[in-house]
């Protein structure tokens, strides 16, 4: 290992004191050195002690930005997953949570229950077992989006694919559904966690997760208000986009 590995080692491990001028004039010098020698920008960044995690944020996710934490990477030898990570995940990926025996599979109901396409149920379940993934690998508290929820909230009935199948045998701890005590200190507190859940996504993933199944922090926790009706006794009718707009 050479020197200029062995001080990263030591330093990565370290939370950046960089102010955000400093942190600024970093991301300038790091983008000019693009094209030059990738050694110099490698030295650059342990010379600052800025955590790879820490320059993964403050990049972006620009093309620009993305071909300088390649480079990084690349020096530094960081995987976005740990082999042990990605064995996991394919195990968690490779669950099979529709029954094959069934004629009404966990994704057909997923679909109906929620109005959606199963194209679109099938993406979502995609992203719950993300949504898993990270929580075993993170050992936070995570929130997911809305839609996750909903896979979650249907598969936590099917108690022996949950409980025994996927808990037990593949992610091989028990993960329990925590919903909100309600209040303005829990709003902020599940706010904060989202915001993190989409930055660990981003970081092991290494990309956005999807908008369509992960909105804004602002529309996940908008003006969300559900009940169950029957479509075979009511009509469901969209409201004007003005008395939307005016209501919120």
């Amino acid at each position: 290992m050479s020197g200029w590995e062995k001080d990263l080692s030591h330093s990565s491990n370290k939370e950046s004191e960089m102010t955000r001028t400093e942190e600024l004039d970093f991301l300038q010098t790091a983008f000019s050195m693009l094209d030059e020698d990738k050694r110099e920008l490698i030295e650059l960044v342990t010379f600052q002690k800025v955590k790879y995690t820490r320059l993964t944020e403050l990049l972006g996710t620009s093309k620009s930005a993305v071909k300088t934490r390649a480079y990084v990477r690349a020096f530094f030898y960081v995987r976005p997953m740990t082999e042990e990570q990605q064995r996991l995940w394919e195990k968690i990926r490779d669950f099979e949570i529709d029954d094959p025996h069934s004629d009404f599979k966990f994704s057909d109901r997923l679909a109906r229950e929620n109005g959606w396409s199963l194209g679109y149920s099938l993406r979502t379940i995609f992203e719950y077992k993300k949504f898993m993934f990270l929580i075993i690998v993170t050992g936070e508290p995570m929130t997911p989006s809305d839609q996750v929820d909903q896979v979650w909230h249907l598969h936590l009935i099917y108690t022996r694919s949950y409980w025994e199948d996927f808990c037990q045998n593949i992610l091989g701890t028990k993960i329990h559904h925590g919903p909100t005590k309600g209040g303005n200190q829990e709003k902020l507190k599940y706010r904060e966690l989202y915001e993190g859940t989409k930055k660990k996504y981003l970081e092991l993933f290494e990309k956005e997760p999807p908008a369509d199944i992960w909105p804004s922090t602002e529309n996940r926790f908008g003006n969300l208000i559900f009940e169950r009706i029957n479509k075979h006794t009511h009509w469901k009718v969209r409201k004007p986009r003005f008395w939307i707009k005016w209501k919120t």
